[in-house]
């Protein structure tokens, strides 16, 4: 009898624990999968789950309007305006006119009346001066957005840590680019609408052509639906802030807290796309460079500066401009080479007149084609000696009366002339500034009176000396008068500034080198009358 109750209360144990076990289960799984599952509705490739939802109107900002009741602003003044798109430079940066103020933040020496931004919450991969797998694609689908927008509104109205009348703090680092937050209006909505402005940023980062980056700001654009998003809004029903202070949210997330937010979702997807960790099928990741001259190299310019080509590029030494250098083959085709920051010390190396061959990329900027990019390590500059060598070509004497296809046919060559300065323009901050010739470039005359003559720089049929500022030892501005004739030796350089509200035209202009040729200070702007 006792082992039959044993036996029952066995089992009606066992029953008892396989029935809690089986209620337990179920809420176990619950748990798990809250516990991985980091998201509400998962990453579908390019769905715009967020920037979808988000407009300007939802941030509570608003813009003042012109006496026609048309949205317009005052950027200097109030920080937030429609603005007109002047160019794109690439995925997160942009140049629009201002409404009728002049910027005179930016140290650059100048007051302009337009201004340059640094989109804030991105960083697109390279696409000017350098090149990045997805830069050209990045660079190409922004600029397909804002310039086909109804509308753009440049926002840095809410930036935290404002100093009081300078804003310097709203400035990026070197000091010439507004930080700011972009909304566009889409090309088939009303611009004078709030609601239809998106955000420029969100798009780009849901579009997995930038990641996420940081900047403070209070200003709230989502939130999360306790019903729909309940993950989204317990991650911010409360929030310890930066003085380790928690805070009710009751699920609004701050821009940046959004920008993250759909740049951690995107990482999410089952395949990684694009800058996520996706090949860009148009980039040579190959990093043994292709040998060529420069003359093959331009022969296909575009298709190397598309691939962001690794290549290798042999010329002689002609001027080297601060730490920059440009140099040309033997059939006389040249290039400039920027080095940026890293190549201080390369003239100490490489002198005036030496062959190289050297390593990099090649990209345009400012209207000239130029080699950047350099990797500094063994192997990417070689002193080319002997046979190999390339002769140091002498000063192509210029008559001052070329025309457009020989001034281009000059481009990157060291050239001479005799220039009269009809003016000088003022100096920019690191020094820098020109001498203008008016009037001699032939053939171009009748395009004078379409350009604005008060802006020296867009004077096409000019020719200008440029002196830089950086030049070691270098030129004082006093030094030169205007109605004096001098006689100058340099590179025939070219300087493009884009405008997509009107025709644009180049400014020629001969570049001065660095003074110290080979042990000996030269003096290539001489005076003569």
């Amino acid at each position: 009898m006792k082992k039959k109750l044993l036996f029952i209360f066995v089992c009606l144990f066992g029953f008892f624990s396989l029935a809690s076990c089986k209620e337990k289960n179920p809420d176990k799984d619950s748990n798990e999968q809250t516990s991985t599952k980091y998201f509400d509705v998962d990453p579908v490739a390019y769905d715009h789950y967020f920037s979808n939802q988000v407009n300007l109107a939802k941030t509570g900002i608003t813009v003042k309007k012109d006496s026609n009741g048309k949205l317009e602003g005052k950027f200097i003044a109030e920080k937030i305006a429609k603005l007109t798109l002047k160019s794109v430079t690439d995925g997160d940066t942009a140049v629009f006119y201002l409404n009728g103020e002049s910027d005179t933040y930016t140290v650059t020496g100048k007051t302009y009346p337009y201004v340059t931004i640094r989109f804030l919450g991105i960083d697109t991969p390279e696409s000017t001066s350098s090149i990045d797998p997805w830069g050209k694609a990045a660079s190409n689908y922004g600029k397909k957005l804002l310039k086909e927008a109804a509308g753009i509104i440049v926002d840095a109205s809410d930036l935290e840590n404002d100093i009081a009348k300078n804003y310097v703090d709203r400035l990026d680092s070197n000091g010439t680019r507004w930080l700011a937050l972009v909304w566009y209006c889409p090309k088939d909505k009303d611009p004078e609408v709030l609601e239809n402005y998106r955000s420029y940023q969100l798009d780009l980062i849901e579009e997995c052509y930038t990641y996420a980056t940081s900047f403070s700001t209070k200003r709230y654009g989502y939130t999360a639906d306790y019903t729909e998003e309940p993950i989204l809004y317990k991650r911010y029903e409360k929030v310890t802030n930066k003085i380790g202070e928690e805070e009710q949210r009751f699920g609004s997330l701050t821009l940046n807290e959004l920008f993250f937010e759909a740049d951690n979702r995107m990482s999410r997807t089952g395949t990684k796309l694009r800058v996520q960790g996706e090949t860009d099928p148009n980039y040579d990741y190959n990093t043994t460079p292709v040998s060529l001259s420069i003359t093959e190299a331009y022969n296909q310019m575009e298709k190397l500066i598309n691939a962001g080509t690794h290549v290798e590029l042999k010329g002689v030494i002609t001027r080297f401009i601060s730490n920059n250098f440009y140099m040309e083959d033997e059939n006389g085709k040249a290039l400039y080479v920027y080095m940026g920051i890293n190549g201080s010390s390369i003239d100490s190396e490489f002198h005036v007149g030496d062959t190289i061959k050297i390593r990099g990329r090649l990209c345009e900027y400012g209207g000239q084609y130029q080699m950047s990019g350099i990797i500094f390590k063994r192997g990417t500059f070689v002193k080319v000696e002997g046979a190999d060598a390339i002769p140091m070509p002498k000063p192509i004497q210029m008559t001052g009366k070329e025309t457009i296809d020989e001034i281009k046919a000059l481009l990157g060559r060291l050239v001479t002339t005799t220039i009269y300065c009809d003016y000088i323009g003022s100096a920019s901050k690191d020094g820098s500034f020109s001498l203008q010739n008016k009037d001699v470039i032939s053939g171009l005359e009748n395009l004078t009176s379409l350009i604005d003559n008060s802006n020296y720089y867009a004077s096409i049929n000019h020719l200008e000396v440029r002196i830089n500022g950086l030049l070691a030892p270098g030129y004082e501005r006093s030094s030169f008068a205007k109605g004096s004739s001098y006689k100058v030796t340099g590179i025939m350089g070219i300087y493009l500034e884009p405008d997509y509200t009107k025709e644009v035209y180049p400014s020629y202009q001969i570049v001065v080198g660095n003074r110290l040729v080979n042990g000996e200070v030269l003096n290539e702007v001489q005076k003569i009358s």
